[in-house]
């Protein structure tokens, strides 16, 4: 009711005086209602009146960004970060945007500003961290978790889960196990921090613990999806690698059916995919997506200590992928961004 009546109130100012703060007022109580195309004309009306006004070009980039329009999008958060220098939020957006599309150096660059603006902020860290070890640099990723934890102790479960997955990369799984634990001490509802702990179980020999872990991340993970309005790629991709590892591998070929049909350029959700289909046995399928997932920016130090993967690993199929993408011309970096965003994404390790 109350965003009923914003909107009456916010009409009632655009048509009484017309003006770049009550369009840009119009703007969020159409984005808070969901209503993102409403959100972007009002905003563009606003822009018309304020062609300057930063604030209102870092709103209208993330309308753009909602509504998949990532060009527009993009350079709308370009304009609000080059008006409003220093003003950290306009750089970690853009970050998220990069990251969205696969762009791993773009998005570090843009996170880099948010750290230089804003130091005290953990989410710059955290973000940093994620896009350092999808690089493949594991050393910067444990500072930069390191210092995200140092910040925020208390709610860093996404930096304790980090630190947990590059220990499980390390096959060092009683250290990810403490890890994860800590992670879950702090935000026990998460799905995806219960199918980390249960990777980790399984792959130490705890068998009963694991599968307990594994069907909590599918309870929690169903209840996710229950609320939710559409299908999140991400949270499908978690969910069929569940479901795989405690034997239910029709439900899991479903799954990934579904997450495919979605469709999605994040290199976490396809390395999911990968994964999972190497868990089930379709080598050639998972050959297919790990290429995607390559290609789409994740370092193959990634997969290389996995013992998920051992098997995929030595297959000559994907020696040859590797040797292709170690070659000068796949290894160049992308140009960097023209401008070197609240939640943070995360790496999680399985």
């Amino acid at each position: 009711n109350w965003l009923d009546r914003g909107l009456e109130e916010a009409l009632r100012a655009v048509d009484n005086r017309p003006s770049a703060a009550s369009y840009r007022c119009l703007g969020s109580i159409h984005r808070a209602s969901g209503n993102h195309r409403e959100a972007a004309e009002a905003l563009e009306r606003a822009i018309e009146l304020a062609p300057n006004s930063g604030a209102t070009h870092f709103e209208l980039g993330v309308a753009y960004q909602s509504l998949g329009r990532i060009d527009a999008a993009e350079r709308e958060l370009l304009r609000s970060s080059n008006l409003r220098p220093g003003f950290w939020p306009g750089p970690q957006q853009l970050g998220v945007l990069y990251f969205s599309q696969g762009e791993q150096q773009a998005a570090a660059n843009a996170w880099r500003q948010v750290v230089l603006s804003a130091p005290e902020y953990d989410g710059g860290y955290l973000n940093l961290g994620i896009v350092s070890h999808l690089l493949g640099r594991l050393e910067d990723a444990r500072e930069y978790y390191t210092k995200a934890i140092a910040l925020a102790p208390d709610t860093s479960y996404d930096a304790y889960a980090n630190l947990g997955a590059i220990h499980f990369d390390e096959a060092r799984f009683a250290d990810a196990i403490v890890m994860f634990e800590r992670a879950l001490s702090l935000h026990e509802s998460r799905a995806d921090l219960w199918g980390s702990l249960g990777y980790s179980c399984a792959y130490s020999g705890q068998s009963e613990r694991a599968e307990d872990a594994f069907r909590h991340a599918i309870d929690l993970a169903e209840q996710q999806r229950r609320t939710s309005t559409d299908d999140d790629p991400e949270l499908l991709s978690d969910l069929a690698g569940y479901h795989a590892m405690v034997g239910d591998h029709d439900t899991s070929f479903r799954l990934l059916e579904r997450t495919i049909e979605i469709g999605s350029r994040d290199p976490r959700v396809l390395a999911n995919i990968g994964e999972t289909y190497e868990d089930l046995g379709e080598r050639e399928a998972a050959l297919h997506w790990i290429g995607r997932a390559l290609d789409a920016g994740i370092a193959p130090e990634n997969f290389a200590n996995k013992p998920t993967l051992r098997g995929l690993i030595d297959d000559e199929r994907y020696r040859r992928m590797i040797e292709r993408d170690s070659s000068p011309e796949a290894s160049a970096p992308p140009p960097a961004s023209d401008d070197q965003s609240t939640g943070a994404n995360q790496e999680q390790g399985r």
